[in-house]
């Protein structure tokens, strides 16, 4: 059963590209630990990439681009606040680094 569910999971991400653990969890009707321990066999495997809350297919990460496309449409009229003082969100770090 373990097997042909990996054997399950792997085919659906060449079709998907990403699945959610939530999304394998209703497929196959299994618990979130028993699809995190499948999931760590495909890693080790060197196929798949694992992102917050599902997988990738490896060379496939979804979730870097919208953070770094997004500073560089905006950086030319991004001012830094007048108090000079910036948070520590991935998107106030990524426009820095545009700047």
């Amino acid at each position: 059963m373990k097997i042909n569910r990996i054997q399950q999971i792997r085919k659906l991400l060449l079709e998907e590209h990403t699945l959610s653990i939530k999304d394998l969890c209703r497929r196959f009707d299994v618990s979130k630990n028993t699809i995190r321990r499948d999931i760590s066999e495909l890693e080790q495997q060197g196929l798949i990439h694992k992102v917050y809350g599902g997988i990738v297919l490896n060379g496939r990460s979804t979730a870097v681009r919208p953070k770094t496309r997004m500073p560089r449409k905006s950086s030319p009229v991004w001012l830094p606040p007048k108090s000079g003082r910036m948070t520590s969100s991935t998107s106030t770090l990524a426009r820095r680094r545009c700047t």
